[in-house]
């Protein structure tokens, strides 16, 4: 009978969330496809969270939904059981320094769950924060992100999603049925729920803010540039990563490898091809990808593409043309030393330097990607450039190099051209750099502040440790408390789409580039790494077009 007078009274009164939960042991939600139940759990520093996992967004994408859009959810009949973590995505094989799937985690293409957490007291409608993960569009779950802190410390609803990964949600063969983007439609899926159903957990549709790191980060510049993600949400948080970046999206090198796929699966009828890929069990696709080397840029197994539906054109041609949604504010950022995460880990017991003959393969394997096809005058170039020519065998001057080469054409001059197009079309921008390396770090000294080391600190580790994301322990008071401070710049910008509440942050421009230097101590500076940008975002393209035959010499 209670259970019966909660559910009327919160459709009468949708503010009354906590104390309806209250009531109960259990927490029911009752959602358009039928009724969950979550759990409770108190959360380090006095707070307490409430929290439903494995929620279905869409349909399992199995059979003929294989290759196929993703199709809401089925209703279901009694409550469902929403206290534990469902199926991770099928995926392909990862880097050995960074967390691997274990044997508890159940892989199945019967994948498509996201998780929500919120806090246990409030009385007014709460800003959303929707999480897409990284892991270059092939590996990782939303099960290692725990939203607990980050929800409860400061009272927004945090919401993570699961989506189709590498082959089964990213193939696209040309002239075939497979057009590709199944993850990135997934995605859109998920805000599509979050749209229908988060008012049922006291959320906000109107205030949605969409974050991610990595491929995570492309993926939510992605959904800036198209028209099927408009109106889904208002604000972006952009972390080490962009639809312009190398492993983004689509680019001429990533075509060739679709006939090694296609020959690992054993699909050689052009004309069968999407029924024969729909017979093979899905192990299959998961060793069709084989290895990855990440030191080598440019994506070795499918990514984003341009379909003409979710994706109109090339993202570089969509920003330039100012071609977006637009939305009301973006933070967009990156860590000090992005570059060393591809090199660290790719190598599990020791960080010796590369060597020149590796580091000049790196050259050759960047130009590559940027370029489309072979240019020597654009590798000579970048050659060049990161050279110490006082001494160029010196290991580590190579090691710096090489780090300084992968971070500019991952990282940093992807992401300020980014941020540069967003600026201009007059969307509110703040640029960050986090620089803090933690006292003690799972990577040595050499890599110092790398890829994805903010992201422990988003979701709050120094608070509940969470190995799956940062450290078991080690992190010291004063961590904690710049955790405290990451999360309430990121939830101050869900809440009123300025971080601006307890920092001044002054907004970039593509003239001033003014960012926040994130450490124990903030300080607002400008352009970062301004000569290496400039590099590649004004003197090689001027190598490209010379390169392709469209330009003079800019040398």
């Amino acid at each position: 009978m209670r259970t019966r007078i909660c559910l009327h009274l919160l459709s009468l009164f949708p503010f009354l969330f906590s104390v309806c939960s209250l009531a109960e042991q259990d927490v029911v939600i009752t959602l358009e496809q039928g009724k969950i139940q979550g759990m409770r759990e108190p959360v380090p520093g006095g707070y307490e969270v409430e929290i439903f996992l494995g929620i279905p967004y869409a349909r399992a994408p199995v059979g003929e939904l294989r290759f196929a859009d993703p199709q809401p959810p089925l209703e279901w009949t009694g409550i469902r059981d929403a206290k534990s973590y469902r199926a991770v995505c099928p995926q392909a094989p990862f880097l050995p320094n960074f967390q691997p799937l274990t044997e508890n985690d159940t892989i199945s293409e019967d994948c498509l769950f996201l998780n929500v957490y919120r806090p246990t007291k409030f009385n007014h409608k709460l800003p959303v924060m929707v999480w897409i993960h990284g892991g270059g569009y092939y590996h990782a779950t939303a099960n290692w992100f725990d939203g607990s802190v980050l929800a409860s410390h400061n009272n927004v609803i945090v919401v993570t999603i699961n989506y189709r990964l590498a082959l089964l949600g990213f193939l696209h063969i040309p002239g075939t049925q497979l057009r590709g983007n199944y993850g990135m439609l997934d995605q859109v899926q998920a805000l599509k729920w979050v749209q229908q159903n988060i008012a049922s957990f006291g959320g906000n549709p109107s205030h949605v803010t969409l974050f991610g790191e990595s491929s995570g980060a492309a993926s939510v510049t992605l959904h800036i540039l198209s028209p099927l993600s408009a109106g889904l949400f208002q604000t972006a948080i952009i972390e080490s990563g962009s639809a312009v970046s190398p492993f983004g999206a689509y680019s001429p090198r990533a075509s060739n490898h679709y006939d090694v796929f296609i020959e690992r699966l054993g699909c050689f009828d052009k004309e069968n091809l999407l029924n024969c890929l729909r017979e093979k069990p899905f192990e299959d696709f998961e060793r069709a990808v084989g290895g990855v080397d990440p030191r080598m840029p440019g994506p070795m197994f499918p990514v984003p593409t341009v379909d003409k539906v979710f994706l109109p054109d090339e993202p570089e041609a969509l920003l330039l043309a100012g071609r977006f949604n637009k939305i009301e504010s973006v933070i967009i950022g990156f860590n000090k030393d992005e570059g060393t995460f591809l090199y660290s880990s790719a190598e599990p017991v020791t960080y010796a330097p590369p060597s020149i003959g590796a580091f000049h393969k790196a050259v050759h394997e960047v130009t590559l990607t940027q370029n489309g096809d072979d240019c020597e005058l654009l590798k000579q170039a970048a050659i060049h450039r990161y050279t110490n020519h006082s001494d160029p065998s010196n290991p580590w001057n190579l090691w710096e190099n090489w780090k300084n080469l992968m971070g500019d054409t991952f990282f940093f001059a992807p992401v300020t051209r980014t941020a540069n197009s967003l600026a201009k079309a007059g969307i509110s921008t703040y640029m960050y750099l986090f620089t803090h390396r933690s006292t003690f770090s799972m990577f040595p000294p050499e890599t110092g502040v790398c890829h994805f080391v903010e992201v422990q600190y988003v979701f709050g580790s120094p608070w509940k440790p969470n190995p799956k994301i940062g450290l078991t322990s080690g992190y010291t008071e004063v961590e904690r408390g710049l955790s405290s401070f990451l999360m309430k710049l990121w939830t101050d910008f869900a809440k009123n789409r300025d971080p601006n509440e307890t920092v001044t942050w002054p907004l970039y421009s593509a003239e001033r580039q003014k960012y926040l230097e994130i450490d124990l101590v903030t300080r607002v500076r400008r352009m970062p790494h301004a000569d290496r940008v400039a590099f590649w975002n004004k003197f090689v393209p001027k190598l490209k077009q010379y390169c392709q035959g469209r330009g003079e010499t800019p040398l």
